[in-house]
C-alpha cells in the first residue's frame, strides 16, 4: 500500500490509466508498469546473503491494470535493506 501511495506510485497509476484506460492483461504491453520507492516504518526481509533479516528501505510493485477498475500487483520484492 506504500508504494501505491507513494508520490511516485500515484505518478505511474496515473501513467497507467492513461496509457491503458481499458486495461490489458498482455503481460509485456508497456502500459504495465513497475513502481519502486522507499518504504517507511518497520519492514524486515532477507537480504540474501544468509545473515538473517535486515530493515528494507526500498521496494518495488510490478503492477498491471486487468479491467477499467482492477489493478494486479504482479509481484513485490525489496530492492534495498
Amino acid at each position: 500500500m506504500q508504494l501505491l501511495n507513494s508520490a511516485s506510485g500515484q505518478k505511474m497509476l496515473k501513467r497507467l490509466d492513461t496509457a491503458s484506460p481499458g486495461g490489458s492483461f498482455v503481460e509485456d504491453d508497456p502500459a504495465n508498469r513497475k513502481i519502486e520507492a522507499a518504504v517507511t516504518g518497520d519492514w524486515y526481509g532477507n537480504d540474501g546473503s544468509g545473515g538473517g533479516k535486515a530493515k528494507i528501505t526500498k521496494a518495488a510493485w510490478q503492477i498491471m491494470k486487468l479491467g477499467e477498475s482492477v489493478l494486479w500487483v504482479h509481484t513485490s520484492y525489496p530492492t534495498a535493506f
